[in-house]
């Protein structure tokens, strides 16, 4: 008995469906055509975020995300238009919760510890100052 695209994972309908596959890596494509001071923006925000929410996080290595993002520490890094990896991580992360857990537990750790407003600016204040 076929399932219902309800009930299919993402790989599935992508293989089955050509149309789809297309569709997807369209828009990725057009995700990532980024100016080039979008990709000189540094750590976005977001991620920093969803480190402190305790989320993992999968994204390409531009600008100073892989500052924050250790691959398979506390996150996963793919190349800039890797679809195909990017869809085989989502779906690894999908069925291993402990996995999405322990990313997101580290990720926010590494916020916690690594971009602290108050430590910063002791440490600033420290080599500025003295």
């Amino acid at each position: 008995m076929a399932k219902s695209n309800k009930t299919k994972n993402l790989k599935t309908i992508l293989e089955e469906d050509p149309a789809i596959l297309k569709e997807f890596q369209d828009f990725f494509k057009s995700k990532t055509k980024s100016k080039k001071t979008e990709i000189e923006e540094g750590i976005p925000v977001v991620m920093m975020e969803a480190g402190l929410a305790g989320l993992p996080v999968i994204s390409s290595r531009l600008s100073g995300i892989p500052e924050l993002i250790d691959h398979e520490q506390n996150g996963l890094l793919i190349n800039q238009g890797d679809y195909k990896n990017l869809a085989n991580l989502i779906l690894g992360l999908r069925e291993k919760p402990g996995e999405r857990k322990r990313l997101g537990n580290n990720l926010r750790k590494k916020v916690l510890d690594e971009f602290n407003l108050q430590k910063n600016v002791k440490v600033l204040l420290k080599n500025y100052v003295s």
